[in-house]
């Protein structure tokens, strides 16, 4: 475990800074090694930040050797934002490194051509084995070296060649160029004229060729990554690959080619087809399309590289035909094996004879039919990859616009900096004044009037807080009397009541209740049991309407076991059912009599010495009297409740459809949200995505992740006994409307074409008329009473939601029931869901449509994602868990909580 000193020495070597005294601690607790510590800053999000803004001096480096996967070792710079950083990762060339290692095997030859650092030649080493050979070959001296420590390290110099040498179709010597301000040790390319802008040159080189080896063994497989140079290597290699007709894995990079090899890419494919390969792209998927020339755009964008297959007839049989015929040869045997019976009993069994012969026929048509089926499969497979190469478009299309945010974003930049400068002038202004005030008050401070003044303060502390706060407006008014401030102040109370009124939003609804007097409500409070904690909402909660009204009835009930009287103002004029007041009046909860924004201010100036906790929900409600609760309680803790972070849901669904407005306005809500978040003594958020967002947005500020609590049910109905899918939500909630629209119109068609029995019903209030009545099959049951009733009808629910933040209540819901989900990445972002384990997750029409009919006709299916949901909701949604984070939370602020909580471990043991 290393110790303060070290744990210093680490963070200033790599962070350029001294660690924090919560950051010690945590890593003492952690108890590991300096390496292991080193390792943990390397791969956090600070160090990659200061690599990125240029915080490193160009060309440093730092070597460690590190452990990757399989508990294998290799030889990293620290500095390197590319090969040393893909290795650490683990995500290093993904495609390339899993296809390598699926054709390797025990006893197999690899030849590494551009090994670098050695990530390719260890890992293929491993999976060699004892028995197979590696040849790798890297040509500048200082990589080299650690190449061949790699090597050593896993003790794999028994199994490896190492040649520290270039590949080219000429023997002799050449110059290579490299990069060091790219960050890049892979980058380093053979040169034979001018040297690049910004790069150093390594002279006399040795180079060697292929052909010149001697080879005693039969090569599998060879990975090529020269920088441009593989033609040159392959041309130098022509009778090596015409003698063993490797598998050859390439970098294609037509820009560097040219400059490298000076061949264009159609004649580089070209020489390798006239090696008897045919050309192949290499895809995440494994072997793409096959390729016969470069389009245009492409062969000529100097930005544009891939990794391209080179595959004999006889590798594309093995690679690529041999599973598709997998049923042909199933047919075909048991085809010979029923002929073989009808000549076996062809004499004594003459009527068997004939049902083999039919049988034949049977077998026969199956195969006809597997054969059209094929057909069908490889039709859907193009068709398939011509939808991918329009998401490529949508995406280039994407990249543009995002440049043009970045203009934006720069502009805008500049503007802030401008008005910084401005405010840092009116900073100084203040500072002058407030020194001053210092001045002012020390003199004050240090009079006989002062002294007196303590004296009374400390009496008046004894009063009762009615009595006190009449004696204090009583002594403000004789002394304004004596001074002859009193014109002045009755002035300013009555500008500040105009400006109070003017700031009223919309009409005031009256309740039945009548409006009570700030003497009777102080008088009624100083009876309270415990202290006292005001929520500020936009309305009265709904819990059998939508998901956040659950979680702030949930928030009620913890802050009322933990011993605070709770008051409830709701800040707009939205007119509701009023069983929704008395459902909080019943739990003890003291609501105002009058809703709106006015109300709600005159409550909290009336009231301010009885507050000692204030909940602000929403940016647009409860956050606009942030500033008006510090000035009147400033002994009062205030928690910020996001609900959701507004100005992520918003700026997604600016970017669906493309308005500067609308982008303009979440970036104003994004200001203002995160503006409170910092200012508050809490902010809480229902996902950890929105917890790392103002993490980073706002480092500093103190956020509560505080998940969903439901009830968790375990689902009774049999899967036989269920039918249809379904969808719950709010629709005066836009995401929600979107998602139902966007569900009816692209996905429900494809998913009645596959699963035609299948019903689609929805839950919820305000489906504006005509959305559900418009499709076949699609039932709008308005507001049920029961969910979890509801639930167990149901073989699954959707969540298509394609803008919005925060967890999903709906998600929440199905969970906790048991009822399995398929969902879009935007309604499982943050909830620590899992694909294929307690969930499905789709983001195209095509895989919701997929995924819909497998889930809702497979039992086994069904059942695995049910039990892994219930798993998710028992440990996740829990109201213990829950209560207990917000206990820790308030005592951390400070908050004086009257009844303490059973420990965690009592509540489990129960």
């Amino acid at each position: 475990m290393p110790d303060m000193n070290q744990i210093e020495t680490i963070f200033q070597a790599l962070l350029g800074r001294a660690p924090l005294p919560h950051e010690v601690r945590a890593y003492e607790e952690l108890q590991d090694s300096p390496q292991a510590l080193g390792l943990r800053l390397i791969t956090s999000q600070e160090f990659r930040r200061r690599a990125f803004l240029g915080e490193f001096p160009a060309g440093s480096t730092q070597w460690v050797c590190a452990e990757i996967r399989d508990g294998l070792r290799l030889w990293v710079d620290l500095m390197d934002a590319g090969v040393s950083a893909g290795a650490i990762a683990d995500n290093w060339e993904p495609a390339e490194t899993s296809f390598i290692l699926s054709i390797l095997h025990k006893g197999g030859t690899f030849v590494d051509i551009g090994a670098h650092i050695g990530w390719f030649t260890v890992l293929g080493a491993h999976k060699v084995g004892p028995d197979g050979r590696v040849y790798a070959f890297e040509p500048r001296p200082a990589i080299f070296e650690r190449l061949r420590a790699s090597v050593e390290a896993n003790g794999f110099q028994d199994r490896c060649v190492l040649h520290c040498a270039a590949l080219s179709d000429n023997a002799g010597t050449v110059s290579m160029a490299t990069f060091s301000r790219q960050r890049n040790s892979g980058h380093a390319v053979m040169v034979s004229d001018a040297v690049p802008e910004d790069a150093s040159l390594d002279e006399d080189i040795p180079a060697i060729v292929l052909d010149g080896l001697v080879w005693d063994r039969r090569i599998d497989l060879i990975k090529i990554d020269g920088e441009g140079a593989e033609a040159l290597v392959l041309r130098g290699g022509r009778a090596l690959l015409m003698r063993d007709r490797p598998i050859i894995v390439s970098e294609f990079f037509p820009a560097w080619l040219r400059r490298v090899s000076s061949v264009s890419p159609d004649n580089f494919m070209a020489f390798l087809k006239e090696l008897g390969y045919r050309v192949f792209e290499l895809t995440s998927q494994g072997i793409g399309r096959e390729m016969h020339a470069l389009e245009r755009n492409r062969a000529f964008d100097e930005d544009y590289f891939t990794n391209i297959l080179a595959l004999t007839d006889a590798h594309i049989d093995q690679y690529l035909l041999s599973p598709l015929d997998g049923d042909v040869r199933v047919y075909e045997t048991a085809f010979a094996h029923v002929q073989a019976e009808r000549d076996g009993k062809k004499m004594a069994h003459e009527a068997e004879l004939a049902c083999e012969r039919e049988e034949l026929a049977r077998l026969r048509e199956q195969r006809e039919l597997h054969e059209a089926t094929l057909d069908r499969l490889r039709t859907e497979l193009d068709a398939e990859k011509a939808v991918q190469a329009q998401q490529a478009e949508q995406l280039a299309r994407s990249a543009a616009d995002l440049q043009e945010l970045q203009s934006r974003a720069d502009n805008r930049i500049l503007h802030i900096s401008q008005e910084n400068s401005a405010l840092i002038a009116k900073v100084h202004v203040l500072q002058e004044q407030r020194s001053n005030l210092i001045a002012q008050n020390e003199a004050l401070q240090a009079s006989n009037i002062c002294r007196a003044c303590t004296v009374l303060i400390r009496l008046a502390r004894r009063i009762p807080a009615p009595l006190r706060k009449l004696m204090v407006r009583s002594t403000k008014l004789g002394w304004w009397t004596v001074t002859g401030q009193l014109p002045r102040r009755r002035r300013e109370w009555r500008q500040a009541r105009q400006r109070r009124s003017l700031a009223a939003v919309g009409p005031q609804i009256m309740l039945p209740a009548p409006v009570e007097d700030p003497a009777a409500e102080l008088a009624r409070w100083a009876g309270r049991r415990g202290p006292v904690a005001l929520i500020v909402d936009d309305r009265w909660p709904e819990p059998d309407r939508d998901s956040g009204s659950v979680d702030a009835v949930n928030l009620v009930r913890n802050l009322i076991s933990m011993g605070f009287d709770v008051a409830y103002a709701v800040a707009s004029d939205l007119v509701q059912d009023r069983r929704y007041r008395d459902g909080l009046v019943a739990m003890g909860v003291r609501v105002l009599p009058q809703n709106g924004l006015t109300h709600a201010r005159k409550y909290i100036e009336d009231n301010r010495d009885i507050f000692t906790l204030v909940i602000l929900t929403r940016v647009t409600w409860g956050g606009v009297l942030f500033e008006l609760v510090r000035y009147n309680c400033p002994d009062a803790k205030i928690i910020f409740n996001t609900v959701d972070l507004h100005f992520l849901r918003e700026q997604r669904v600016a970017r669906l459809s493309g308005s500067d407005e609308a982008i303009e306005a979440a970036n104003r809500t994004r200001d203002r949200e995160e503006w409170l978040v910092g200012h508050a003594d809490l902010t809480i958020v229902v996902s950890e995505t929105e917890r790392e967002i103002l993490s980073a947005s706002v480092p500093r500020a103190p956020v509560l992740h505080q998940p969903l609590v439901r009830d968790v049910i375990p689902p009774t109905a049999p899967f036989s006994a269920r039918k249809g899918i379904g969808f719950v939500g709010g629709f005066a909630h836009q995401p929600n409307l979107d998602a139902v629209r966007w569900f009816l119109t692209d996905i429900w068609p494809l998913v009645r074409r596959r699963c035609p029995d299948l019903t689609f019903s929805i839950v919820g209030t305000n489906l504006p008329d005509g959305i559900a009545k418009a499709e076949e099959g699609v039932t709008y049951l308005g507001p049920v009473a029961d969910l979890h009733a509801w639930f167990e009808t149901l073989r699954a629910s959707v969540a298509p939601l394609r803008v919005g933040a925060g967890a999903k209540g709906k998600v929440a819901s199905s969970l906790a029931s048991g009822l399995p989900c398929v969902l879009s990445a935007v309604a499982a972002e943050g909830m620590n869901l899992v694909d294929g384990e307690n969930v499905l997750i789709a983001d195209t029409p095509e895989m919701f449509a997929d995924r819909i009919c497998a889930l809702t006709s497979d039992d086994v299916l069904w059942q695995r994602i049910s039990a892994g949901a219930l798993a998710l909701a028992r440990q996740q949604f829990s109201h213990e868990a829950a209560e207990h984070g917000l206990h820790a939370a308030l005592i951390k602020m400070g908050v004086p909580v009257p009844r303490a909580l059973p420990s965690a471990e009592a509540v489990g043991s129960h």
